[in-house]
């Protein structure tokens, strides 16, 4: 997969389009493959370290709203709903 990383804190400049691996979901847990993303005001602040992550979610990928469509369900999630819906996500 493509992502936008930080791996320090700073200006614009310290953004990064990397290939990562993709992930396999763990126990209760979703992959989606992002469709449209931009950065927020949290987004910005947070790698300016003016503003905490939400608790749980601090990644050097930011990306606090993004569109997206469910790809992949761990086998422990029970769900009616049919992969590639769209949902919008704020982790």
């Amino acid at each position: 997969m493509r992502a936008v990383v930080f791996e320090e804190h700073g200006t614009p400049e310290v953004l990064q389009l990397q290939e990562l691996p993709n992930l396999e979901p763990s126990r209760k847990e979703v992959r989606v493959k992002v469709r449209a993303s931009a950065p927020n005001r949290a987004d910005i602040e947070q790698r300016q370290r003016n503003y905490p992550p939400p608790i749980a979610s601090e990644s050097e990928i930011p990306g606090l709203e993004f569109a997206e469509v469910v790809d992949k369900l761990d086998r422990h999630i029970e769900s009616n709903s049919n992969f590639g819906k769209i949902v919008l996500a704020i982790p």
